[in-house]
């Protein structure tokens, strides 16, 4: 019996979710996946997955498993795949593991990275990637907030649907909250894990590079690439032919930095798998060991509360205590702006 390994990415807005439902008209990623792989082997297939993301939830790195007694070539299974799915889901990379692994128990812990556009004006291309909220928020304050998170705890007041739930106790490794503004000076460009993956800034206002000027009639758009012969990463800008276009990034920092050390840059290595957005934008970072329903997305929530100063860091650690319940205030985001970016193994 062979144990397959795939990891994969997929855009959540065209699903009800991940996980299977009773109706099958209703569209999920587990469904869409398991259809396919059983045409491939012409059998049913039952797949595992590390994270059952909630319906408009995207992932860069989903990771599942199943097992088959046929053996497959993986570039063949991984061609095969993609040629079936044709569209928002896209096979990574397919291994072969061992006959213990299991892609949900086998899973130390899970990264996730919820995205806030916080433009004041709603940009129509991210309307299914980040969510729009326009008014001033305290980053700081809301990067102090998410360190209450660290730590085992029980997240009751943090989560959705918990009837069969035997416990909600649960660890967060790390979490924090950066704006681009504070990340355009420390961004560490080297990829890790998807080496000819090309990240892409689109528009004008380049978050990583103040020489490039907002409305400048001579950039069209710029590209992040990563030079694989020295680890080097370089910023190409595609302009007029009279203009230059090649230019290093720069790392310097200013006295108005914010203090940045996220993770040891684990974030920032997680961030470049991302289609970054253009302007004012700010990330929510949480590595967990597990996850509740709804839990990251109620976290990144009260932190706007807490960046709104409409709840103190007190009534976080009351809600984490369990002495009180969930604040009414609290309600849960939308789900287009969360993604989970990493699963360790």
């Amino acid at each position: 019996m062979v144990n397959y390994k795939l990891t994969l990415s997929y855009d959540g807005s065209f699903f009800a979710g991940f996980q299977i439902q009773r109706n099958p008209e209703i569209q999920t990623i587990q469904g869409e996946l398991q259809r396919v792989l059983s045409l491939i082997f012409d059998t049913p297939i039952k797949i595992h997955a590390a994270g059952r993301t909630d319906t408009g939830v995207h992932a860069t790195q989903q990771v599942i498993s199943f097992r088959h007694e046929r053996l497959m070539k993986e570039f063949n299974l991984r061609r095969a795949a993609n040629g079936l799915l044709n569209g928002p889901i896209a096979i990574q990379s397919v291994e072969y593991e061992k006959d213990d692994f299991n892609a949900r128990y086998s899973a130390r812990c899970r990264h996730y990275i919820y995205i806030l556009d916080n433009n004041p004006y709603p940009d129509a291309l991210l309307h299914t990637r980040a969510y729009w909220y326009p008014l001033p928020l305290n980053v700081e304050k809301m990067n102090t907030g998410a360190k209450l998170f660290e730590g085992k705890h029980d997240f009751r007041n943090f989560a959705k649907g918990l009837e069969d739930i035997e416990t909600t106790e649960r660890r967060i490794l790390k979490a924090g909250v950066f704006s681009s503004d504070s990340l355009k000076n420390t961004l560490n460009l080297n990829h890790t894990t998807t080496p000819t993956y090309t990240n892409r800034i689109i528009g004008l206002n380049n978050p990583f590079n103040d020489n490039i000027s907002i409305g400048d009639p001579n950039i069209y758009h710029s590209h992040i690439h990563n030079n694989l012969s020295d680890g080097n990463s370089t910023i190409t800008q595609e302009i007029a032919p009279d203009a230059v276009t090649n230019m290093k990034m720069e790392t310097e920092t200013t006295d108005n930095q914010q203090d940045y050390n996220p993770a040891d840059n684990e974030f920032i290595q997680l961030l470049n798998t991302l289609i970054v957005p253009q302007g004012n934008i700010i990330y929510f970072y949480f590595k967990g060991e597990a996850f509740l329903h709804s839990m990251v997305r109620l976290m990144v929530s009260t932190l706007i509360e807490l960046g709104k100063e409409k709840i103190t860091e007190n009534q976080i650690k009351s809600m984490l205590d369990c002495t009180t319940g969930r604040l009414p205030r609290i309600m849960n985001i939308p789900g287009k702006g969360l993604y989970l970016v990493k699963v360790d193994y």
